[in-house]
């Protein structure tokens, strides 16, 4: 409400002073009219703001006022002009149109950025348009004895979730916010009221809600501290009436804490909650709320064993909030060991582990998982028929390590796993390289085991395969010689023995027989995971048509079609699927 009384003007004449209105044709109305309250100059301190408290009515009437003021004002004489025009407009909550006046005074009186009242009228300006740190930056030129001053930088503060600070601040000037026009308050007040809650200042929340019984902005700060004081009854319900209401953002979080606190009472599971809060994902996107749901989602997920979906989620929220960057990874970490130490990484799926593994590569270096991950990894790639690039990966991992003694377990760890899966050529180079650190005698006595062991093995490794043309084999032995090859993945020797075996027992035309069929079958996979690409076709020419259609068939095709490119032909990439289909299908059977 404006009162009628400020329609009118006190001003000297020789005679004495005068009481006269404002406009000629101006009367003295009763009750709310479209009137022109004076706006008086404040002095140039910070504790000068004196933001105008006039209701809705007369501080629109008073906007279009105090523009047209700035616009006749001299360009060189706009100074207290434009500070009542930001004035008023921060009453309107009008924190960009403020911020930007303030800036055009700036550019014509350069000098003005010095005023005291300047900066403190542009940082209510960028705390009111949710820019904080700019807020912040106009703060620090001025004086923390002053009040006004420190109230708005724990606001600034409480935006930013410094939460001790902020509720530090705040708790002792709860009392500025009945200061405050009704429009700004709306804004600020539950910004304080989140800060305290943040910080534990339950004693200074509980003032301002006395302060504040009745207002409507608040009633989600007030389910909060319900639930904060362990009156979870009274919280759900008071969840559950926000959700109703029109704040798009009140009725969003209330949503989300009411799921939470539901899940924490036992009243749903973690699955339940988790699809629950994702339907409501974008309910409403401010940064601090969709971050806390993000991670909140993934720990749901993570509760009932959801793995790949938590760790693609805070894959996904490391890109959406790359400023906090810490607090995700951190999780990431803390699930991360979680899989690894639990086994739950080897009782994946060969796909879900190998996948979850290679997308979380980032979290291994430095750890103490890096070699038992890479073997899960190598593992769980070998399942799939595919090869394990340890070498690059581990050697990444490797670079990160700072410590002498730790680079060199990691090496000669790697360079053990590299002679157990055959790659002699990967650990000699492993083994040269450090051999450039400063060694102890029982470090090189190590280096020099293994080589002699990679020796042994070179010697070792194959059996020709003329020994197989010349010596005549019978069927148990090759079969023997397969077995034993396929468990040290000797892959040569392995298709030597069974190419053997099927110039025995496969007749050189017509169909074959299930266990023909199996043998051609076999040294296909053999022949892919050397990558014997020459093999793989030869093999694929002799067999193709032989086969009977049916699993076996439909195996072999995988194996031996090259792999789906992007420049193959639709109907091509079609039938592959298919093949694949129909093996998983059989295998499930």
């Amino acid at each position: 409400m404006v009162a009628s009384s400020d329609a009118i003007t006190l001003s000297p004449e020789p005679s004495g002073f005068v009481l006269q209105a404002m406009e000629p044709e101006a009367r003295l109305p009763i009750g709310n009219p479209f009137v022109k309250p004076p706006l008086t100059d404040v002095s140039d301190t910070p504790n000068g703001i004196n933001l105008p408290q006039y209701g809705i009515i007369g501080l629109r009437r008073r906007l279009g006022i105090e523009r047209v003021a700035v616009a006749e004002a001299p360009p060189l004489d706009r100074r207290e002009a434009t500070f009542r025009l930001a004035r008023v407009m921060l009453a309107l909550d009008m924190g960009p149109e403020a911020g930007a006046a303030l800036d055009r005074l700036a550019q014509s009186q350069p000098y003005i950025v010095r005023s005291a009242q300047w900066q403190l009228l542009h940082a209510v300006s960028d705390i009111v348009s949710f820019h904080p740190n700019k807020a912040l930056k106009h703060l620090q030129k001025m004086p923390k004895s002053e009040d006004q001053a420190n109230f708005w930088r724990g606001v600034a503060d409480a935006e930013i979730y410094n939460n001790q600070n902020s509720g530090n601040i705040l708790r002792k000037y709860i009392n500025v916010l009945s200061a405050l026009p009704v429009a700004l308050r709306g804004q600020v007040t539950p910004i304080v009221a989140e800060a305290l809650i943040r910080s534990g200042k339950i004693h200074a929340l509980e003032q301002l809600f006395q302060l504040f019984p009745n207002e409507k902005y608040l009633r989600l700060e007030k389910a909060e501290l319900q639930e904060k004081l362990g009156n979870n009854k009274n919280a759900l319900i008071s969840y559950h009436d926000i959700i109703k209401s029109r704040n798009n953002r009140d009725a969003a979080i209330a949503f989300s804490r009411m799921i939470m606190l539901e899940y924490k009472l036992n009243k749903i599971d973690a699955k339940s909650a988790a699809s629950l809060l994702l339907n409501h994902i974008y309910d409403w996107r401010g940064e601090h709320h969709e971050l806390s749901l993000r991670l909140h989602l993934a720990q749901l997920q993570a509760a009932y064993g959801a793995w790949t979906e938590a760790m693609a989620g805070l894959n996904r929220a490391l890109i959406l909030f790359p400023n906090e960057t810490d607090s995700i990874n951190g999780l990431r970490q803390k699930f991360f060991n979680t899989l690894e130490n639990d086994d739950n990484l080897k009782k994946m799926s060969p796909l879900a582990a190998a996948a979850l593994i290679e997308d979380n590569m980032d979290l291994i270096p430095g750890s103490s998982l890096g070699m038992p991950v890479l073997k899960i990894l190598s593992s769980k790639l070998l399942d799939l028929g595919l090869n394990h690039p340890s070498e690059k990966i581990f050697n990444t991992i490797i670079k990160t390590v700072k410590n002498d003694r730790k680079k060199f377990e990691l090496s000669i760890d790697l360079a053990k796993f590299q002679i157990r899966q055959n790659n002699l050529d990967s650990a000699q180079i492993i083994l040269n390289r450090i051999n450039n650190l400063p060694l102890s005698f029982d470090q090189k006595r190590i280096i020099d085991k293994l080589n002699n062991e990679m020796e042994t093995m070179k010697k070792n490794k194959h059996v020709d395969e003329k020994i197989f043309i010349e010596e005549k084999h019978k069927n148990s032995e090759l079969k023997k010689i397969i077995i034993d090859a396929d468990r040290k993945k000797d892959w040569k020797t392995e298709e030597h023995a069974l190419s053997a075996l099927a110039r025995l027992q496969i007749p050189k035309s017509g169909m074959l027989s299930n266990s023909e069929a199996q043998i051609a079958v076999n040294l296909a996979f053999t022949a892919s995971k050397m990558h014997d690409i020459s093999k793989i076709n030869e093999i694929k020419n002799d067999y193709i048509n032989r086969i009977p259609a049916g699993p076996q068939s439909a195996l072999f095709m995988v194996i031996t079609d090259p792999p789906i490119s992007k420049k193959g032909n639709l109907q091509d990439a079609i039938r592959k699927i298919k093949n694949l289909e129909s093996v998983v299908g059989d295998n499930k059977k």
